[in-house]
Order: C-alpha cells, then sequence, then structure tokens
C-alpha cells in the first residue's frame, strides 16, 4: 500500500468534492495536490461514483452571498441585445451615474440559473483585466428578478469580423484582438476560471479597436 503524504486531502474535502459543495478551482492547493497525487485522484473518483442517491438529490445548501435589493428606478431598461440558455442580456441606462450599461437578467426558467448566475457574479467581481468587460453593480429587483449591469462595448463580434475580413491584410489586422484573447485567458486561469465557452461570437471588439470578453457564461 502506498503511503500518502501528509499534505492529502481529508476525509470532508474529499466528501465535499464528491458532493460538489467544494469547487476544484476554488482551492489551489487542491489543484495542485491532484495533479501530483494518484491516490487522492482515485479517492475523489470513487467518492462520487459511491454517493448516494439521496446525497446527490438534496438541495444545496443555502447560499451566503446574497444579491442586495436594488430600486429599480435606477435603471432604464431598453432593447435586448443579446439571449443564452441562462440569460438575456438589454442596453440599459444607469439613472444615477448617467451612463448606457449592458444589463444581464436571469431567464427564470432556466433550471438552476439563479443559483449558477450568483455564482457567476462572484467570479466577474474578482476578474479585472483590460480585455474583459468590468463588472459594475450586480443585486436584485423587487420581483426577486437577479441581474448584473457591465460596461456597454460599442462595436461588434469578432465573429462578424472575420467575416468581414476578405483579404489577407484585413485578417492579419485581426491578430491583436487574437493576443488580447489570449493574455486575457492566461489571466483567468492564473485565478482558477476556465470560460469553457470561448468562440468569436463571444468576444467583442470594439469601435475604438478595443478587445473584450463580452460574457463568461460558463465559468467555473
Amino acid at each position: 500500500m502506498v503511503e500518502q503524504p501528509a499534505s492529502c486531502l481529508s476525509d470532508e474535502e474529499i466528501a465535499e468534492l464528491a458532493e460538489g459543495v467544494l469547487l476544484v478551482g476554488q482551492t489551489p492547493r487542491i489543484v495542485t495536490h491532484l495533479a501530483e497525487c494518484g491516490p487522492c485522484r482515485r479517492l475523489v473518483s470513487d467518492a462520487v461514483t459511491s454517493a448516494t442517491p439521496r446525497r446527490r438529490s438534496e438541495a444545496p445548501p443555502k447560499d451566503v452571498f446574497r444579491l442586495p435589493d436594488v430600486d429599480p428606478a435606477r435603471y432604464e431598461l431598453g432593447r435586448e441585445i443579446a439571449r443564452g440558455g441562462m440569460g438575456r442580456i438589454l442596453q440599459a441606462w444607469d439613472v444615477r451615474h448617467e451612463r448606457q450599461v449592458a444589463m444581464k437578467l436571469v431567464l427564470r426558467e432556466a433550471r438552476g440559473a439563479a443559483e449558477r448566475f450568483t455564482r457567476e457574479v462572484r467570479i466577474l467581481s474578482r476578474l479585472q483585466h483590460p480585455s474583459i468587460v468590468p463588472l459594475y453593480e450586480a443585486g436584485r429587483f423587487p420581483d426577486d428578478e437577479q441581474f448584473f449591469a457591465m460596461r456597454l462595448v460599442d462595436g461588434g463580434s469578432l465573429e462578424d469580423a472575420i467575416a468581414r475580413a476578405g483579404t489577407p491584410r484585413e485578417r492579419l489586422a485581426l491578430v491583436p484582438h487574437l493576443l488580447a484573447v489570449a493574455d486575457a485567458l492566461a489571466y483567468a486561469h492564473g485565478q482558477h476560471v476556465v470560460h469553457r465557452d470561448l468562440k468569436p461570437s463571444n468576444v467583442l471588439v470594439g469601435k475604438f479597436g478595443e478587445t473584450a470578453g463580452a460574457t463568461w457564461p460558463r465559468c467555473r
């Protein structure tokens, strides 16, 4: 039997990983240790396999992170810009700061959307990079609809820019945007965040030449 080092995962950590209460990316030590320790990887795998249906079906613990209540008069909602499986993005007017913003709202019919949305807010709030659209505010309206407001990038998607690039010179001009995306991903990975849905349509190219990751909808 192989003796495990003292730094191995505790029984509690293994149980929480198996139940999804603790995420691997939340603790850098766990990421590093699982990459190096085969016995611990097997213990976690066995714990996931043997998890009982009762434990898997239990409701997750109540998230202590509750989005603050926000007066709906703070924003004037405009047209819908985009829609995904979990939410929709509207153009809105921030009355207090007198500026246009992009606002993401949860689609209530999406199963588990509220919990995933809160998690996305927590992750986005710590990502500070020139090529990641910054989060301005997050909260919930009196009808319990959750939202977050972010910078509105005036431009189009990288997908559209690629489609318009008909010559080698025009395509080469898009290379700086790819480098900016790679730099943003390297930064996010350093924060233990993975996008999982990166594609040209999720990258915005602003009218001033800036590159911005439009959303991080499946970050983890």
